[in-house]
């Protein structure tokens, strides 16, 4: 399966700034088992531009919007302390934090408060920063 990239140029304009938007979309293809094209990622991107889920810097205004058009199988459930220990079926995303250069970074975690997809790949954050929060995920339950 694909692992998405900030640096894909075929993914310009998230590219930048879009480290939450892309571990969003690699979180929900390795729960989903589906994997997207850059075309849809780029699509995703627009629609939840224009409806103001995302602003133009990639900021996540609502995760749950991105989910929706994604496979629909995951919801967010909030920003939690690091600390936090995901339960079964929840899923977590990091923020990491470097007090050096004072950037945000976010990657998809293994569960255990560690770095499993680094949507920038090796990225300076990760190695020389912390984990500041998490952000927690939960598989829907099937209706």
């Amino acid at each position: 399966m694909k692992t998405w990239y900030q640096a894909d140029k075929a993914l310009n304009p998230i590219d930048s700034w879009g480290c939450y938007v892309i571990s969003i979309v690699n979180l929900d293809q390795l729960v989903a088992e589906k994997e997207y094209t850059a075309k849809q990622v780029l699509e995703l991107w627009i629609k939840n531009y224009q409806e103001e889920d995302i602003d133009i810097e990639s900021t996540v205004k609502d995760p749950n919007g991105l989910l929706e058009d994604l496979s629909g199988m995951l919801t967010f459930l909030g920003k939690y302390d690091k600390n936090y220990l995901p339960a079964l079926g929840e899923y977590e995303i990091l923020e990491f934090y470097n007090p050096k250069t004072e950037i945000i970074h976010f990657v998809v975690g293994d569960g255990k408060g560690k770095c499993l997809i680094d949507p920038y790949l090796n990225s300076n954050t990760v190695k020389n920063g912390y984990v500041r929060s998490k952000r927690i995920f939960k598989l829907k339950e099937k209706v």
